[in-house]
């Protein structure tokens, strides 16, 4: 069972995007000023947008390394980052917990004897969201719930 493909980049690049776009919507707010001269420019949306187009920035420079593609079996862990690979045994994990509030499922991956946490999103788009409380179905998170049962993470 193996992270989706398509979910971890659009998680992975979506502040990114979301900065891309604030950052145009911000110049484009401009175009008037420079194309006729027009005087009347309303700053304060200017300011917004490149203020929020920054902290978009600024949290995709801070968890772009988080992220990870992860292929899980009932003996090891797979972990894929930019392009290497890491198998770690499951006795390695010091925590593994789903992230409430984001959809499709989002997990935070700790392991021992390394510093910070990863993140990962599962194999399949087989959740429910009721009121943002989300519950994972897929294959993935049943076997990280069994997991978890065994070896007390």
């Amino acid at each position: 069972m193996q992270s989706n493909k398509l979910q971890y980049f659009g998680f992975k690049y979506a502040f990114l995007g979301t900065a891309i776009l604030l950052g145009v919507l911000s110049i484009r707010e401009l175009y008037p000023y420079f194309s006729s001269g027009e005087t009347r420019v309303d700053l304060w949306t200017i300011l917004l947008l490149s203020l929020f187009g920054c902290a978009a920035m600024i949290i995709f420079l801070l968890l772009k390394d988080k992220f990870v593609r992860v292929e899980l079996r009932n003996d090891l862990i797979k972990i894929t980052q930019r392009n290497k690979t890491i198998e770690m045994s499951w006795l390695d994990v010091e925590s593994i917990t789903m992230i409430q509030f984001v959809q499709p499922p989002l997990y935070r991956l700790k392991l021992k004897n390394v510093d910070g946490y990863l993140l990962f999103n599962t194999s399949s788009v087989a959740f429910m969201s009721i009121n943002g409380f989300t519950k994972d179905f897929s294959e993935m998170a049943k076997l990280i719930t069994k997991k978890k049962r065994e070896l007390g993470i």
